[in-house]
């Protein structure tokens, strides 16, 4: 089995909490569970990851993809994009 892909989101900087950061945690965590990807995905609460400008952020490991200005409306695409690389 291969390594999980894993979706960092920002939960500690004062920016990305204040854009819903933690919404967006949650969403993520949904789409996983409704679209069957557990295991294969994960999602990781990370400290600031320095893109604070564009909050709230994603980042995708191993691929490296970034995502700012995310809302929770964007989080189905994002897992359903990152879901088919494992």
């Amino acid at each position: 089995m291969n390594a999980p892909i894993c979706l960092h989101v920002c939960l500690r900087g004062a920016s990305c909490l204040s854009s819903g950061s933690q919404e967006i945690l949650l969403e993520l965590e949904r789409q996983i569970a409704k679209q069957g990807l557990e295991g294969a995905i994960v999602v990781v609460e990370e400290g600031c990851l320095s893109l604070c400008s564009s909050a709230p952020n994603v980042v995708v490991t191993p691929c490296g993809a970034r995502y700012g200005y995310v809302q929770a409306k964007d989080c189905a695409e994002i897992v359903k994009r990152h879901g088919c690389q494992s």
